[in-house]
């Protein structure tokens, strides 16, 4: 029998301009971490906020166990968040930035880092954040300064309180047979000149399981942009028996609101959700080892840059960020 308990674990000080650890003693398995931040700020008459300003305040969050094995990397908030946001719609909260002037604010970034497959069940055991046998997780949260929140804003004491839910057993042995570790990585890239015909190329790293990967398209200023990317394809090996992606940015915007119909249209700005398990046909020629399992997209066995994300872009100096998010081989 399989059961889950949740336990918010105590609030702990943030420094700013400072990598804050933090640690979960005893984790065991976990299927879902809540990352609860509280920041209260003071607010200026004539108050300015950047663009995505809490996003960038909290610039970045990783998880990796005891031995050093990372589980979660993080560069970009942004990212996690607007994946939190498709995947989970409703369960977010990002205050918006206040700009009438006051001493009283506190406001609220919540972040999800979510294991298995089933967004909308927080129990599920179909892969896991694997803590059974450890005797620590650590969770390291990177803070930025005042002005990344904008101008006329004064930062207080940040806090940070995780709840994590954890999985149970009656029988260890036989219940976690092939537990599958859950892997969140976020990788960006950018540009300086325009590029024709897909030839942006980012490669897509090997040896996961991949489930999804989000594009967030980013115009030069920082902001989310539908205006910087004219096509994107995913090309897959020719022996895979596969058919690559190729969309315009339109399409995929359209495909994306069919899709996602709870999602306004603002929400959906610069954004690509990539469902590797949707892949179902890819195999390789010959055999009937097919590479898309339950778990998702099969990167084992290939080299690096068999697969591809190309890209035709219209404007300098923008960037492009992926949040993939994979699993690896059972334990």
């Amino acid at each position: 029998m399989i059961k889950s308990i949740i336990t918010t674990k105590p609030t702990t000080q943030l420094l700013l301009n400072a990598r804050n650890t933090i640690s979960i003693e005893n984790p065991g398995d976990i299927s879902e971490l809540l990352l609860e931040i509280k920041i209260p700020v003071a607010v200026v008459t004539g108050a300015s906020p950047a663009i995505d300003g809490i996003e960038k305040f909290i610039k970045a969050i990783s998880m990796y166990d005891e031995n050093g094995k990372t589980l979660v990397n993080i560069q970009d908030i942004r990212v996690i968040r607007k994946f939190n946001d498709v995947v989970m719609p409703g369960r977010i909260m990002f205050d918006t930035l206040p700009v009438v002037a006051g001493t009283n604010y506190v406001l609220s970034a919540n972040i999800i880092l979510h294991a298995g497959r089933d967004y909308s069940n927080y129990e599920e055991t179909s892969c896991l954040f694997p803590g059974q046998n450890l005797r620590r997780f650590n969770i390291d949260i990177t803070l930025g300064a005042n002005s990344d929140l904008g101008t006329g804003y004064t930062v207080g004491i940040p806090t940070l309180t995780p709840t994590p839910t954890r999985i149970v057993y009656e029988n260890p042995p036989i219940e976690r047979k092939k537990i599958f570790t859950a892997n969140m990585i976020a990788d960006s890239t950018s540009f300086t000149s325009t590029s024709a015909n897909l030839s942006q190329i980012v490669e897509l790293p090997v040896a996961r399981f991949y489930m999804k990967s989000l594009i967030m398209v980013l115009d030069s200023s920082g902001a989310r942009s539908d205006t910087v990317v004219e096509r994107f394809c995913i090309r897959f090996p020719r022996d895979m028996g596969a058919t690559s992606v190729d969309l315009n940015w339109t399409a995929a915007r359209q495909y994306m609101s069919r899709i996602y119909p709870n999602l306004s249209a603002g929400d959906l700005v610069g954004l690509y959700l990539i469902d590797w398990t949707r892949h179902k046909h890819l195999k390789y020629e010959g055999t009937n080892n097919s590479r898309t399992i339950v778990q998702g997209f099969d990167t084992y066995k290939l080299e690096k840059g068999v697969v591809e994300i190309g890209l035709s872009t219209k404007a300098p100096g923008s960037v492009i960020l992926f949040n993939h998010f994979s699993v690896a081989h059972a334990e």
